[in-house]
């Protein structure tokens, strides 16, 4: 089994927060308000690329797809919930019901830097215990990250899906 951190590919226009349509703290949207969705307006940052991705990521915490990238990862889509959203004048579906996992993280062999106050600011290499893991997921430890199975990895490298790139993530296994 093989896991992957997914970043932004810098490649690419980068998706964000234009501005709130009600004065509504940009900060408190998640993917789990999909509520409060349609009070922001989201645009595109084109100062270092002007090339549409078919995947965004808006503050680390909205993973949205085109029309393109619906169609092709379909499968990997039926528990998740898909949320229009215009990002200037292209439609995105933001994604929500991801699996947030608790103790998946291996913390003993993950490289990790924390705060003063001994909370966790960073986990720089993630390592995961050996369990079963959905598609995509994030984890209680690192909300701000998005991780994916090796066959969604697959699926978005063969169908040519930008945006994103991947980082194999160690997995513990039992006997390590």
């Amino acid at each position: 089994m093989k896991l992957f951190k997914i970043s932004t590919d810098y490649n690419y226009a980068l998706a964000d927060i234009a501005e709130s349509y009600d004065a509504t703290d940009s900060l408190i949207l998640t993917s789990e308000t999909t509520e409060l969705l349609k009070n922001f307006r989201y645009d595109w940052i084109t100062e270092d690329s002007t090339l549409i991705p078919n995947i965004a990521i808006i503050m680390s915490e909205l993973f949205c797809l085109d029309e393109k990238a619906v169609t092709e990862l379909r499968p990997y889509l039926s528990d998740l919930i898909l949320s229009a959203i215009l990002i200037r004048k292209d439609t995105f579906y933001s994604l929500s019901n991801i699996p947030i996992l608790k103790g998946s993280l291996n913390l003993k062999s993950s490289k990790i830097k924390y705060f003063s106050t001994g909370d966790i600011m960073d986990v720089t290499k993630p390592v995961f215990n050996e369990q079963n893991y959905p598609s995509l997921f994030k984890t209680e430890e690192l909300i701000g990250s998005f991780f994916c199975s090796e066959d969604l990895m697959n699926t978005i490298t063969a169908n040519n899906l930008t945006g994103i790139l991947f980082e194999e993530c160690k997995v513990k296994s039992k006997f390590w």
